[in-house]
């Protein structure tokens, strides 16, 4: 009687803990938020990755605090991205993504003299 009640759930659990492998991630990710405010001259510049480009990252404008997407582009194969905006008198959210990256979460403030965005991810540990 055990034997055969423990025959049945095997597949079962064996099918649970399958379910719970591809649920959980091989690395654990953690966002990193830039705490000053950086100045660029258009929300367009560069990802990179431990120095190389990062091609089809994706790059958010987000609402305030990151809250809500409100416009949304992917990097080229040189890591090198463009969002359109309207808007230079106030702070520009942005949230990067790539896989096996940890997310970036940075305010943009626009000014006509300032440099291209220059982002870096780090590798997810």
């Amino acid at each position: 009687m055990i034997k055969k009640r423990l025959g049945t759930l095997y597949p079962i659990v064996l099918a649970g803990i399958f379910v719970l492998a591809l649920a959980c991630p091989a690395r654990s990710q953690y966002s990193v938020e830039v705490q000053e405010v950086i100045k660029a001259n258009a929300l367009a510049g560069t990802v990179k990755i431990a120095g190389q480009p990062a091609p089809n990252a994706t790059v958010q404008e987000c609402a305030a605090g990151w809250k809500r997407e409100i416009a949304v582009t992917h990097t080229d194969a040189h890591g090198q991205f463009h969002l359109p905006w309207r808007n230079t008198n106030r702070i520009h959210y942005l949230k990067v993504f790539f896989n096996g990256a940890n997310p970036l979460l940075v305010r943009v403030k626009i000014e006509p003299k300032a440099k291209n965005l220059d982002l870096n991810l780090t590798i997810a540990a």
